[in-house]
Parts: C-alpha cells; structure tokens; sequence
C-alpha cells in the first residue's frame, strides 16, 4: 500500500524535523542571552550614532 510507506514517510520526516528544532530551540536558548545582548547592544549603539 502506497499510503502506508507515504503516511510512515510523513511520520518519520515530521520525528526528524521536531528533533531538530528541539536541538535548536536548546542551541537558542543556551547561547540566546549573549546572543540577544550581543545583538540589542550592536542595533541600539546603531540607533543612537544614526540620531
């Protein structure tokens, strides 16, 4: 049947995908903060020098 192996397809792609954003949500969250601040710092030094 093709919409077994489609639909079994779907479900492995779709484990594969969540697996991947949760590394990244976790990769985020790990180096977000110096990220964000690293990045607030450099767009408001922007802001104010474009006054």
């Amino acid at each position: 049947m093709l919409g077994h192996d489609a639909g079994q397809a779907l479900v492995e792609y779709g484990l594969v995908i969540v697996l991947v954003v949760l590394v990244a949500v976790g990769g985020v969250s790990f180096f977000g903060n110096t990220l964000w601040t690293a990045l607030y710092q450099v767009s408001t030094a922007a802001i104010a020098s474009a006054i």
